[in-house]
């Protein structure tokens, strides 16, 4: 209910528009009801076709024109003009379909001499695409692919090219996205003077339609800045209809004799009046002052070049008072509806503003606990009058993001005024809710009840009547034999309403749906039975369930919520027992095969491992690979819906098939299988039989896709950047080519990182070493190069690769990918271009030209390793070990690769033989073939280069092994950071043998945790400062940004992020090689601080009666130093920092608190206590137990301790309102040691306060216990109980057991209850053990 009415602020912010340079409009076409041309009179003309007045863009672009795909185009006809030496074109575009290249805008001749002008596609593979005519010959079309077409979706595209710069540029949605630039690049359309074209691409307009919305075209002849083409989105095309921004009153209500301030914003306004009483007023945007003495609607109109005029309008309320934004609705299980920005259907609250004029959110705040009031407070945002504003209730970071997730079962709901008022409630708890079902306040008012979901606009009536909620849908048999029925049953409850009818609904394969009325077989349960006679072996059968009430309610499963990203139907695919494979079987069926052969591909149905996969997405793959007879594939899954591909891996969003057409079907597979077991994150794979439509399609692997899942999986963030090499020669010259990476990961941001790391790890930089030593992560690249040049992947350099960049080590990785060149034979195995393992550097490049090598064709990050001495020697130390362990052969002439690959024959021959009958006649290659090659040509021409040619006997440049005993030392090690910060401290690791030492899969025990990841060198000693050492560090960013020496942009090799930091205490720190081998120990020197020695956790209140009334009490129990606790931190369990709190030093002996809330807190135990302040961030104690840490000011651990909410933690602090004192506290007490709390002698506890009972002399039971133990006899149970003080600390008592009196022990007894009387005391009862006869007793010892 409501409870006041107040009164809201309101605020408004005018943005200026940023100014436009000097660049002339030449043309535009705002196509809202014809093709004319507004600013220059380039008018076009429509044909087959064109229909104007759907709706646009934006605000301010006002209608758009729909093209069909098939035959509409606009027509303009040629001129000088519309082809400038610099230009800019802008406009909004919304797909209805992707790929087959579409011409959103086209200005070109091509013939065979010369290519000429501008072109923007939904290219073939799905892509908005910048081309432009260089004036070369047929064909040369240098081009900016950008990201992929959202279809039903208006994107705003700018293409331009600068003739100055001779710079190409393409901006999507007004950020930058590709550009390149050289000469040659843009030669203007004109020698055949051919027309321009919208909506359609070739010369003469007659190809290339475009199917979909396109609005506000504009031409300049100049190449539009960033900020320009930003304001041409948000603001419009200047030439075109007036545009109103903003009309606003600040304040929207005032009392008699106040002034209010009207203000506007405008695009393309000549004149500008508003009414009553103002008149003319300047543009484009201004404010002025009006005292209105009642309530009064103003009009702004807006006259420009170009008709019609434009009217908005704001009211000011005179002697009003506003009233307070509704909690309208709310959806507390989002199964199928709304998505956030994310794609996550997250539960949601929706505000709407129920006066005539704006409101101002900021301040207001909503809440999931009464005692929290402000738990979520709004950012600053100005409500509109009958406006609705959707909250995620997510805890995402979002700026509409609450931080709390709403209950189904229902819970507390309020929404809070800034002054902390609550003005609308769901107390104590609103119902329990169903999916996909809102609750709110109905049309027309009245108490909250179920409605339809609305989010963003008005609420409709309640609900009379729910939909069902199918809870199952399952078939028997999973996979029906060809002569079986398949029984589909679905268990379906109601909600509010009765079921009136179930229906099943089926098809086979793409043929017409049937529909069988499912019958009621007991409790919730429904069936029908699809016959047999339906569907044939091999055959695809799917179905989908609508369950509806009498008022026709419906729910469906699947839902389908989505049509390009939700099944549409369950399904199951008829058993075949032609299908003899013994591999996975993946059935693929879909309806346009045509379609999925192609880049834009189309939607399909999977079924494999018994599990259907609907309207999932597929195409092809691969650059010079798509053209192969056989090809590659790329499916696509939506979220909820993600792949199972085997047993115990994470499911996948996006997966591959590759074809095997060129590698023998081993090649690919054993170079991914080599460098995972290298230990370099790579694609996985396993092989299986792909049937298409019913029908042998071939032998395929399966392959991972490197996408966010793949990060995740490997310990990645995916909000770091992350490009794909993807044609030749993405070499990472220093003049980056941006038309040969795709940036996969943050792909709004511009190419700038890529930039300047190609430019600072090139042969010209002469930092190169020190650039390379703090921007990459040495041990992932050096890896990745020898693991490659094991078995020798020959398509490496120029494309076939990922470059990912780590946010919080900010260290570049490289991940590999396609390997169908590995393991060669013949020249690319022998050559010493290619078997050197300098492959990658000036010399050694991928492809030769007149039998040279080819400078253009190295890889610059490799040239970059391998031209340095020291990572050089890191990587052939590297490939040495990887060599040894990899490529050599037993007794019986078999290595790792013999077995592996020898395993794979005898597992897929059968299917191979099958497939090569399938695509023999297309050329591909067969599995005896390339096996014979690989085991008797590839492996023995490796280890001839690895271990003869270039090793010790040949040139030397690989090294000789390893020896088994090599040892390396701890050096400088700096446990105490003179800049305060932890994260400074480093280990120093020293090699003083004259050969580096591969650390791969070492460790260090002890005060820290580090495993070395795989292609971690240490180079041998040498007279270079960077020689003979590594540095380990808990923060790599840290250690390279530290004040003074060692730090970043010294060459220094760092590993890290070791887990934990070293002690103050002194520890011990151990390390060991691979095999566990201890290779070296060293005992660091006790240096502890002041906090780490005096500071303790006395007193912790988890799990209080009032929830929020948590605290956890800390005490100094120093007698003569005070603590100062700046920057003395809570870093894990909750979350707080002493830094500007209200208690930053504590004298010797003195308390302090922290609470979750403080006016639950002092709710409960009074103000005037010494709080230093509250949890931060909304965290809190865990009722179950867990972990509490406490760092000093440098980073330190000074106190680390989990409790539990079971035996032997006191139980009745788990609820019972007691909380957890730590006893004899004063003397260092472990806190990890549950043996060493006890209950609070009292309900509550005492914070602040101590409740221990000094002993004061005299009798030792006296002072522990308070009566005499009981013996009592139930059943077969013998139990022995006593109370003792709560408080009496100094005394230790121990219940103990002897059959003798002479052997005593404690272990034979068993605690089962501890139960405090809240006056006190406490008593213990102990179960005696299951024998005829025996003796207790206590044993109490008092050490003051």
């Amino acid at each position: 209910m409501l409870h006041a009415l107040v009164r809201t602020a309101f605020a408004v912010s005018v943005f200026a528009l940023i100014p436009t340079a000097d660049a002339d409009l030449v043309a535009y076409w705002p196509l809202d009801t014809n093709a004319e041309d507004v600013v220059g009179g380039y008018h076009g003309f429509t044909g087959g076709g064109v229909v104007f007045g759907a709706e646009g863009a934006a605000a301010h672009s006002g209608s758009a024109a729909e093209f069909n795909g098939s035959s509409s185009t606009i027509t303009v006809p040629y001129s000088a003009a519309l082809n400038p030496g610099s230009f800019t074109v802008a406009m909004w575009a919304n797909a209805d379909s992707a790929g087959g290249f579409a011409s959103a805008i086209t200005s070109r001749d091509d013939d065979s001499d010369s290519v000429n002008g501008y072109i923007i596609y939904n290219d073939s593979a799905g892509r908005w695409n910048f081309w432009t005519g260089g004036g070369g010959p047929s064909g040369s079309w240098p081009q900016l692919p950008g990201p992929t077409v959202q279809i039903g979706s208006w994107t705003h595209l700018a293409i331009s090219y600068d003739a100055g710069s001779q710079t190409m540029r393409l901006h999507v949605n007004g950020a930058p996205e590709r550009s390149a630039s050289g000469a040659g690049l843009y030669s203007p359309n004109g020698p055949q003077a051919e027309d321009l074209h919208i909506g359609s691409g070739a010369d003469n307009g007659r190809q290339f339609y475009f199917d979909g919305l396109l609005d506000d075209v504009g031409l300049w002849d100049e190449a539009l800045t960033t900020a320009q083409i930003q304001e041409v989105m948000n603001k419009g095309v200047p030439g075109g209809a007036p545009v109103v921004m903003s009309f606003a009153a600040a304040p929207p209500f005032i009392d008699s004799g106040q002034g209010v301030t009207l203000s506007w914003d405008t695009v393309r306004a000549s004149s500008l009046s508003i009414s009553p009483d103002v008149g003319m007023v300047a543009g484009p945007a201004g404010s002025v002052m009006v005292s209105p003495a009642q309530t009064t609607t103003y009009t702004l109109t807006a006259v420009g070049e170009s008709p019609p005029s434009v009217v908005a309008q704001i009211t000011v309320a005179v002697d009003v008072e506003a009233l307070p934004p509704v909690l309208n609705e709310f959806l507390a299980d989002n199964e199928t509806g709304l998505s956030d920005r994310d794609g996550d259907r997250e539960d949601w609250m929706e505000i709407y503003n129920p006066n005539p004029f704006a409101i101002e959110l900021g301040g207001w705040s909503l809440t999931d606990d009464p005692a929290v009031p402000g738990k979520w407070i709004f950012p600053g945002h100005v409500l509109e009058s009958g406006g609705y504003l959707v909250v995620f209730a997510s805890e995402k970071d979002g700026p509409l993001d609450a931080s709390f997730r709403l209950a189904g079962g229902g819970e507390y709901l309020a929404l809070v005024s800034p002054d902390g008022d609550i003005v609308q409630e769901f107390a104590p708890t609103y119902p329990s809710q169903f999916d996909d079902v809102a609750f709110g306040i109905p049309a027309g008012g009245g108490a909250a009840v179920s409605l339809r979901p609305t989010p963003g606009a008005a609420n409709g009536p309640g609900l009379s009547e729910i939909s069902p909620a199918i809870l199952s849908v399952n078939q028997v048999p999973l996979s029906p034999a060809q002569s079986e029925a398949l029984v589909v049953t679905a268990e379906i409850e109601p909600r509010l309403g009765a079921i009136a009818t179930v229906i099943l609904t089926y098809r086979v394969d793409f043929d017409r749906e049937f529909s069988l009325r499912m019958t009621k077989v007991g409790g919730t349960s429904y069936r029908a039975t699809i016959p047999a006679t339906a569907y044939s072996a091999g055959e695809m059968v799917r179905w989908f369930v609508i369950a509806s009430t009498t008022d026709r309610e419906t729910t469906r499963s699947p839902a389908f919520p989505d049509p390009a990203e939700s099944a549409q139907y369950h399904g199951t695919v008829v058993a075949d027992p032609s299908i003899t494979s013994s591999l996975p079987v993946l059935h693929w069926f879909v309806q346009n095969t045509g379609a999925s052969n192609t880049r834009a591909g189309t939607r399909a149905s999977l079924y494999f491992a018994g599990r259907f996969y609907d309207n999932i997405f597929c195409r092809i793959r691969g650059q010079s690979t798509a053209n192969w007879p056989k090809h590659k594939y790329k499916f696509d899954f939506y979220r909820g819906g993600h792949f199972f591909w085997k047993e115990g891996a994470p499911r996948v969003e996006e997966f591959n098939v590759n074809s095997h057409y060129r590698d023998g079907y081993v090649r690919e597979n054993a170079i991914f299988a080599f460098l995972n077991e290298a230990g370099s994150p790579a694609p996985r794979t396993i092989y299986m039989w792909i049937r298409r439509n019913g029908a042998d399609f071939g032998l395929f692997s399966f392959v991972e896709q490197i996408d966010e899942e793949f990060l995740g999986r490997h310990g990645f963030d995916a909000t770091g950047p992350m490009y794909k090499a993807i044609n030749v020669p993405a070499t990472l010259s220093p003049n980056v080519n941006t038309s040969l990476y795709r940036k996969v990961l943050n792909r709004e941001d511009p190419y700038t990182d890529l930039r300047d790391f190609a430019a600072d790890i090139n042969i010209s930089n002469a930092d190169r070493f020190a650039y390379v030593a703090d921007e990459v992560n040495l041990p992932n690249y050096i890896n990745v190069m020898a693991a490659m040049a094991v078995p020798f992947n020959h398509d490496q350099l120029t494309k076939n690769y990922y470059l990912y960049r780590d946010p919080h080590r900010q260290e570049w990785f490289r991940f590999p990918w396609d390997g169908d060149a590995g393991l060669p034979s013949g020249t690319t195995s022998s050559h010493e271009n290619w078997a050197s393992p300098l492959y990658g550097d000036a010399r050694h490049t991928q492809e030769l030209v007149n039998g040279n090598p080819n400078p253009t064709w190295q890889n610059h990050m490799h040239a970059a390793i391998l031209d340095n001495p020291i990572t050089r020697e890191m990587y052939m130390r590297r490939l040495r070990n990887l060599a040894d362990h990899y490529l050599r052969v037993d007794r019986s002439g078999n290595g790792w690769f013999e077995n592996l690959i020898n395993g794979w024959n005898n597992e897929i021959s059968v299917d191979a033989a099958r497939d090569f009958q399938l695509w023999s006649p297309q050329g591909i290659r067969s599995l005896s073939g390339t096996v014979s090659n690989v085991l008797n040509t590839s492996l023995p021409n490796r280890r001839t280069a690895l271990f003869q040619t270039y090793g010790p006997p040949g040139t030397g440049l690989i090294p000789n092994p390893e020896p088994s005993n090599a040892v390396v030392e701890f050096g400088a090690i700096d446990s105490n950071p003179a800049s305060g910060d932890q994260d400074d401290e480093y280990i120093e690791i020293t090699n003083a043998n004259d050969y580096a030492v591969d650390l791969s899969g070492w460790r260090i025990e002890g005060g820290i945790s580090f495993t070395f990841p795989p292609g971690a060198v240490i180079p041998a000693i040498g007279v270079d400062p960077e020689r003979g050492k590594v540095f380990l560090t808990p923060d790599v960013i840290s250690f390279r940004m530290r004040p003074s020496s060692p730090t970043g942009g010294e060459s220094r090799i760092v590993l890290g992020n070791y887990a934990g930091h070293l002690s103050n205490f002194g520890e011990t720190l151990t390390l060991l090689d691979d095999t566990g081998r201890q290779v070296a120990r060293t005992v660091l020197t006790p240096l502890p601080s002041d906090v780490q020695l005096y500071l303790a956790v006395s007193e912790v209140m988890y799990h209080p009666v009032v929830e929020a009334a948590e605290f956890i009490e800390l005490i100094n129990i120093s007698d003569s130093v005070t603590l100062d606790l700046t920057n003395v931190r809570f870093s894990a369990g909750v979350e707080f920092d002493f830094t500007g709190s209200a208690v930053t030093s504590l004298a010797p002996g003195a308390r302090v608190l922290v609470v979750r809330n403080l006016i639950a807190f002092t709710a409960v135990y009074g103000a005037g206590l010494p709080v230093a302040g509250v949890f931060a961030n909304g965290s809190a104690l865990s009722n179950g137990g867990e972990r509490i840490k406490i760092d000093d000011a440098s980073g330190s651990t000074a106190i680390n301790f989990s409790y539990l909410d079971v035996e032997p933690w006191p139980p009745a602090a788990d609820g019972g309102g007691y909380s957890i004192v730590l006893k004899r506290v004063a003397t260092g007490s472990d806190p990890g040691r549950a043996r060493n709390w006890r209950s609070s002698a009292l309900p509550g506890g005492s914070p602040s306060l101590s409740d221990v009972i000094p002993f004061g002399g005299g009798d030792a039971l006296s002072y522990a216990l308070a009566s005499a133990p009981i013996v009592q006899r139930a059943a077969e149970q013998v139990t022995f109980s006593y109370q003792h003080r709560l408080g009496a600390d100094e005394a230790e008592i121990t219940a103990e057991w002897s059959r003798d009196l002479m052997v005593w022990n404690s272990e034979a007894l068993v605690l089962i209850g501890r139960m405090p009387d809240g006056l006190g005391l406490e008593t213990e009862t102990w179960q005696f053990p299951a024998e005829s006869k025996g003796f207790v007793r206590l044993r109490v010892v008092v050490a003051p």
